[in-house]
C-alpha cells in the first residue's frame, strides 16, 4: 500500500499527469491510475488512513515552502 499511497500524493501534490508520474517511478501508467484510484476508495471507507494521508500531504507541503528571514535595513 506504501506505493499507492507515494502514487496518490505525487498526483496530490504536484498535479503532474499520471503518465508522467509512472515514467518517473518507472512504472506503467495503468499501475499509477489504479494504485490512486485504490488510495482514494480506501480514504472513503476509512477515515483513519484518510486523515493519516492527509497529516502525510500536509508535512510534505510545508516542507516545501522556503522560509525568508525579512530584515530592515
Amino acid at each position: 500500500m506504501g506505493g499507492a499511497i507515494v502514487a496518490y500524493l505525487a498526483r496530490k501534490l504536484t498535479g503532474s499527469l499520471v503518465k508522467d508520474i509512472a515514467r518517473h517511478f518507472q512504472r506503467e501508467p495503468m499501475t499509477i491510475s489504479e494504485a490512486v484510484i485504490k488510495i482514494e476508495s480506501l480514504m472513503e471507507k476509512d477515515m483513519e488512513l484518510a486523515r493519516s494521508i492527509e497529516d502525510m500531504r500536509n508535512n510534505l507541503m510545508k516542507r516545501s515552502k522556503k522560509k525568508y528571514l525579512i530584515t530592515v535595513a
